[in-house]
């Protein structure tokens, strides 16, 4: 566990860790150079708890904590938490029972997206089913980090974390590990809880993206980090979706700096966006944005006046140059929908029963009626204007 000035949420991470019903472990507690409580309270623990072993280290990001703590730690399997997550009491029981009755390498649980205070726990996301996951990590990050427990002969084999990376090094090294064959069990139930904080001032989006951009161009190409990949995946993924990733990754990095608003952020960013934008826009994409406008905001999924208030305006605007840039009809509302979740809304069908609706097809003012009058006054109330009185650059 590394932590910097984490005095707000570090108890909270540590007692999950005392109340596991698995007793056999012990916890590397990282400080990378904390100014605040932070030290003291890591400290407190460690004199109580035998198990709990506290290092500190000048500021020097949270790769090189880790690799500190897998070099200290003597564990047959290794698990990574940070002091804002926690987890739930039989997490360890239920991933060590998993590897140990299988004699598995890895395995991957389920998640709870909580609010920074840990009260709204309703939104659950599932592992991914697919255990050899390789082709999936090389075009986007698919769970957190705490979600997994790996061995640690695994983790030392491909190197542990790249001490150049300070943001998607958690991807990187999922990367490097299932380019050796191996594949991820999934454990269905959701048992780590990953606390979502607002994004901060500091937290850089441009640098979110290149360092993302790099975990791509490396999962697409040779990886001389990994000593012993598959055969198959020597030479990476050579599928030819890597440009629809990166359009997914910078996507996601504008999405979080809307949720700062941070407009300069997102102008350059938009500046990256490629010339054939009509080929790679897809609904996935949408989705991959919302989601991480919802984690960035720290809102629970489905609260959504508050999250509409926060980044209506900039995602709005950047939803409508994305339908201008790409020339392709009806994108921008669209997108709105499947952001703010209007899509689950009962709606009366424009369609025949089985056959899917074209939105891009339908000009706005259709598929409002088709929406219903509560739909409509919900999205109308989302871009400015009372109930049937939209702006007029919406109308446009």
């Amino acid at each position: 566990m590394p932590f910097h000035n984490a005095d707000s949420t570090i108890e909270a991470a540590v007692r999950s860790l005392q109340n596991q019903t698995f007793k056999n472990w012990e916890a590397i507690l990282v400080d990378d150079g904390s100014t605040d409580a932070s030290s003291s309270i890591a400290r407190d623990f460690s004199i109580g708890d035998p198990r709990l072993k506290c290092v500190r280290q000048e500021k020097s990001g949270v790769s090189t904590a880790r690799n500190k703590g897998i070099e200290i730690c003597r564990g047959k399997y290794i698990h990574f938490l940070d002091a804002d997550d926690v987890l739930s009491p039989t997490m360890f029981e239920a991933l060590v029972g998993e590897l140990e009755s299988k004699g598995l390498d890895a395995v991957c649980c389920g998640w709870i997206m909580a609010d920074r205070n840990l009260h709204n726990l309703d939104w659950r996301c599932p592992p991914p089913t697919e255990g050899y996951l390789f082709s999936r990590l090389a075009h986007e990050n698919l769970f957190p980090l705490h979600c997994a427990i790996v061995t640690r002969d695994l983790v030392e084999s491909v190197g542990g974390f790249d001490p150049s990376l300070n943001q998607c090094e958690d991807w990187d090294l999922w990367v490097r590990v299932s380019r050796t064959g191996i594949a991820f069990a999934p454990v269905a139930e959701p048992l780590a809880i990953y606390r979502m904080q607002p994004v901060s001032n500091s937290r850089n989006a441009q640098a979110n993206f290149a360092a993302g951009k790099q975990v791509i161009h490396r999962a697409h190409a040779v990886d001389l980090r990994v000593q012993s990949p598959k055969r198959e995946l020597y030479q990476g993924c050579q599928c030819s979706g890597r440009e629809a990733a990166l359009l997914e990754w910078l996507l996601v990095c504008i999405a979080v700096a809307i949720a700062k608003g941070d407009r300069s952020e997102i102008e350059n960013l938009a500046g990256k966006i490629p010339d054939n934008l009509a080929e790679q826009l897809s609904p996935r994409l949408t989705r991959s944005m919302g989601y991480a406008l919802w984690v960035a905001t720290a809102i629970p999924h489905g609260v959504w006046e508050p999250f509409c208030r926060q980044v209506g305006e900039p995602l709005m605007e950047f939803l409508l140059l994305l339908e201008h840039r790409s020339g392709l009809r009806g994108f921008a509302l669209e997108s709105l929908l499947q952001i703010i979740g209007l899509r689950d809304l009962q709606r009366k069908p424009v369609l025949p029963a089985g056959k899917e609706v074209n939105f891009a097809a339908i000009d706005g003012a259709l598929l409002l009626r088709a929406l219903g009058r509560k739909a409509a006054n919900r999205i109308t109330r989302f871009v400015g204007g009372g109930p049937g009185k939209p702006k007029s650059k919406f109308r446009a």
